[in-house]
């Protein structure tokens, strides 16, 4: 068995040579007469479970000599070897918290013996809290950085007239906060806050698994309905996954699911118990808080969850935060939140990030951080991003429609796959039915005010009576289905002609 190493100090050379001899059989004793030297001992490699000085020392005292080795081996265990009349010095120095022990002189073998074990125990047990905090450290360092990564977005841009900044830090390590956005075109995204109850490791990894489920739901949704679900759904599907987990675990969330729709300049939205967020007005007194709606996650499991709306304008400012903020920032009961986020700005921001800078900041240097805080700041432009019209030229065969369904899947704006149907269905009857035509059929893209694709089919040839056709009786009627489905399926159906005397069909889908 490996002893354990002793240093030894004192300026009596007697008394070292008498403590060798009586510990050397347990210990490897080193000794010196010099506290200099001592701590040279200590910066070398080996290392010194124990350390024993006596406090008498004409060029250092013990007690000073200590607080050095303390400085140097915080996990050595440091004793006071102290006489008659220095009871008040050695207690002072246990209460510091730098001595481990101290000894009366003359001590007996038994009791120096009691107190090495004590001390040996001691050093091994502050070097496994030491390796522990280390891993634990380090841990935490990983943690931190896949969750930068994965858990908190780099903000790419949805659209060059949107500004978006945010802020986050946890209260130890890794955050039990997180967020994103999930852009579904140019002009339409959905911003996710939440917050997980708890710091440290357990609340991020919860906060990953909640993020990640809420991540393949919403894909589950979309190759389901094959158009982008509603918030309403996505939250159930959520909470449906996770809601027994949350229970089982005895842990909630706080969550605001937005979607932001630049066409309609609107904002939608459901809250899980989390801090009511706002909307600030250009050069108005009027603020929109956006309030909590719905129970946290983990709490109570609900049949349906309600989405609350409100119209945006442009340059709206939007801000979004987690209560960490607005507890940094509450100083009595009589507080309210809301007030206190808007009072950290003075209305000369010119940026998002100037915004979430001066909230986060203010929160953090109102007293110190107990809990994590993240801060969204949002600013929308003056318009949203245009879609041109884009005009293709079709020749008079059926085999066109295939160039018809590839156009007008990757052309923007929203419909369903039944809509490239009825568009197909109007430019076939066109080729079958339109007599003269032999010239190129025109089909003109766009979208309208709402986000709605927009499709205008001009051609030469005989105009279509639609109010001639009977809407088909399932039984004995031939003709009819195609026009009737073109109806069913738009959300209008317009027939019209140019000024040369052209036929001119609009189909806007629902």
């Amino acid at each position: 068995m490996i002893k354990a190493n002793i240093l030894l100090v004192d300026d009596e050379p007697e008394i070292l040579n008498a403590l060798k001899l009586r510990l050397g059989c347990s210990y490897n004793v080193i000794t010196t007469t010099d506290p200099q030297e001592g701590l040279k001992l200590l910066k070398g490699k080996e290392k010194f479970p124990v350390v024993i000085s006596d406090f008498r020392m004409p060029v250092m005292n013990g007690l000073d000599f200590l607080l050095a080795v303390n400085e140097i081996c915080p996990e050595t265990s440091s004793v006071l070897l102290t006489g008659q009349g220095e009871y008040n010095t050695a207690i002072d120095a246990l209460n510091s918290g730098k001595i481990f022990k101290y000894l009366s002189k003359p001590c007996d073998s038994n009791e120096i013996n009691d107190v090495l074990k004590e001390a040996v125990n001691n050093f091994e047990n502050e070097r496994s809290k030491k390796d522990a905090l280390k891993e634990y450290d380090n841990e935490n360092r990983v943690a931190k950085i896949v969750q930068d990564q994965m858990l908190f977005s780099k903000f790419k841009p949805v659209n060059k007239h949107v500004d978006l900044t945010a802020l986050s830090t946890p209260k130890s390590g890794v955050s039990g906060d997180f967020y994103e956005i999930i852009p579904h075109d140019k002009n339409c995204f959905d911003l996710i806050i939440a917050d997980v109850m708890g710091k440290g490791l357990p609340a991020a990894i919860l906060g990953a698994a909640a993020k990640n489920s809420l991540m393949h739901q919403l894909q589950v949704l979309k190759s389901r309905e094959e158009v982008t679900p509603s918030i309403s759904s996505i939250m159930k599907a959520l909470e449906d996954e996770i809601h027994e987990s949350l229970v089982e675990t005895r842990m909630f969330i706080t969550l605001l699911y937005a979607r932001v729709d630049l066409r309609k300049m609107e904002i939608s939205y459901i809250s899980n118990g989390h801090p009511g967020s706002l909307i600030i007005r250009e050069n108005s007194p009027e603020i929109i808080y956006l309030q909590s709606t719905h129970m946290p996650l983990g709490i109570m499991k609900r049949d349906f969850f309600k989405s609350v709306n409100f119209e945006l304008k442009p340059n709206d400012k939007l801000v979004f935060y987690t209560d960490g903020v607005s507890e940094a920032l509450v100083e009595s009961s009589e507080d309210d939140p809301l007030e206190l986020i808007l009072d950290c700005l003075d209305g000369k921001e010119t940026s998002t990030e100037q915004i979430a800078k001066k909230i986060f900041n203010k929160a953090r240097t109102e007293r110190e951080v107990e809990d994590d805080m993240t801060v969204i700041s949002m600013n929308l432009g003056k318009h949203v991003e245009e879609v041109k019209p884009m005009t293709f030229y079709l020749q008079k065969r059926l085999d066109e429609i295939y160039r018809i369904n590839s156009l007008l899947t990757k052309y923007p704006g929203e419909s369903d796959e039944l809509f490239i149907v009825a568009v197909i269905e109007v430019f076939t009857n066109i080729v079958k039915h339109a007599k003269e035509c032999d010239s190129c059929i025109k089909m003109t893209c766009g979208v309208n005010e709402s986000g709605r694709k927009l499709i205008e089919i001009e051609y030469v040839g005989t105009h279509f009576q639609p109010n001639s056709v009977k809407l088909p009786d399932c039984l004995n009627q031939v003709n009819g289905f195609g026009l009737f489905l073109i109806e069913k399926i738009c959300e209008s159906v317009v027939y019209g002609k140019g000024i040369k005397g052209t036929s001119i069909i609009t189909l806007t889908s629902k």
